[in-house]
């Protein structure tokens, strides 16, 4: 006899936890990451299967002499309790994730202290799964509107051959040997596959988008998908524009500004294989790549890489989880790395960091003058700004030129 282990799409605390049912012996297309039909109560919900098991009991209440009593007496007890299991009632979909996914759910939900149910809608398609809704006495099943694949004409998926042609044929200039290095760094992570992790400490125009194309580009010559995080959506288009130039249509986009078609379009097409290479936002790092073997983090110590509703995930600390569960290379790339990155590159010898501190195209970095205000107040000034400032910002003016202030706070500035 089968039973799964299936987690309840009901929003409520009480209810966190997975619930034991059994398979009738019929249903063949049942296989963890389902939708499923169940009798909970006196109502009928929708679950997620999180595990299969196969359950051997003795349902006729048969001795086994050679057996220990208390070994006997828990047999009898767990088959007694089996015979009241309910019946899964129905299949409602295709998986939309696999044990590993099962396995990302679970550490989320202990991690972070969240609902299971909202850690299992982070692998599942926005807007494109059943419900159960409740009309007068009755509870009635909606499962989501067919949606008609766009006609893709005589598009067929290129093979990571083709891909890797099609990028190497775009890598005609030499990396300048910061970026040699860095590359090196990760592809020795690559080969290795045992979840280490890269940071990159490159300084703004040193050159990081490259390395992360030709670490994606030896990705795909070894089959394996790659998925690459930005914190903002607007930098989104730009981004995605250099990958889909060397890697053509095999890049998916994905982010909330795109309608639950759409995005359901390019989740289908991870899915299927059609698509090897994700582009976007926090949430992409849940879309369903096969043979997952590179993640890029872009600008690593972003805030917009912490989730603020539950589950309050962290996409780095969640992102270093799966490689290392994958076997995958983690890559954060940033000009001001996150202290907590630093230290784990101190702490742990999966963690690697290399230094760029040279721009990609040989020009110098901009001059910084620092000023001590505190200097500034003694001297009997008394404006919010420096006097080396105000005089550069009059020289500036004088010369028809613009000048950028950037302040560190809005909201709680006193000027």
């Amino acid at each position: 006899m089968r039973t799964v282990s299936v987690v309840l799409d009901i929003q409520t605390q009480a209810l966190d936890s997975s619930y034991t049912y059994v398979v009738p012996e019929e249903m063949d297309d049942i296989a963890v990451g389902c939708a499923v039909l169940v009798e909970f109560g006196r109502r009928r919900a929708v679950g997620y299967v999180m595990e299969i098991a196969e359950e051997n009991f003795d349902l006729e209440g048969n001795v086994d002499f050679s057996e220990p009593a208390d070994a006997q007496v828990e047999r009898l007890a767990d088959a007694s309790a089996s015979s009241k299991l309910k019946p899964v009632l129905a299949v409602l979909s295709a998986p939309y994730f696999d044990e590993d996914g099962a396995a990302l759910i679970e550490y989320i939900a202990t991690t972070y202290i969240a609902p299971l149910s909202a850690c299992v809608h982070l692998l599942t398609p926005v807007g494109r799964t059943p419900k159960v809704q409740k009309k007068g006495d009755s509870w009635e099943l909606q499962k989501p509107a067919r949606r008609r694949k766009k006609d893709a004409g005589d598009f067929t998926p290129l093979s990571d051959e083709e891909i890797s042609r099609r990028a190497r044929a775009l890598e005609s200039f030499e990396l300048t040997q910061g970026q040699a290095k860095a590359f090196a760094l990760v592809s020795e992570c690559l080969h290795r596959g045992c979840g280490e992790v890269a940071l990159i400490d490159g300084v703004t125009g040193s050159g990081k988008t490259e390395v992360y194309l030709r670490a994606i580009r030896a990705c795909l010559e070894k089959g394996c998908g790659a998925l690459v995080l930005v914190p903002e959506i607007a930098l989104t288009p730009q981004t995605v524009s250099r990958f889909e130039g060397r890697f053509g249509r095999t890049v998916a986009v994905m982010h909330s500004r795109m309608t639950a078609g759409e995005r359901f379009d390019q989740w289908e097409a991870v899915r299927q294989g059609e698509k090897r290479v994700v582009v976007g936002a926090r949430s992409a790092l849940f879309c369903p790549m096969e043979r997952l073997g590179l993640i890029i983090i872009d600008e690593e110590h972003e805030n917009t890489y912490k989730q603020e509703s539950a589950p309050r995930y962290h996409a780095r600390d969640v992102a270093a989880w799966m490689a290392k569960r994958h076997g995958a290379a983690l890559v954060l790339g940033s000009a001001t790395p996150s202290i907590e990155s630093l230290c784990r590159c101190k702490a742990d010898p999966l963690w690697h960091r290399i230094a760029l501190p040279e721009r990609a195209n040989g020009k110098p970095l901009p001059e910084v003058d620092v000023i001590d205000m505190a200097k500034e107040f003694s001297k009997g000034s008394r404006s919010m700004f420096s006097r080396s400032l105000t005089e550069a910002l009059f020289r500036a003016l004088d010369a028809g030129r613009k000048a950028v202030l950037l302040l560190n706070q809005r909201g709680f500035a006193n000027f």
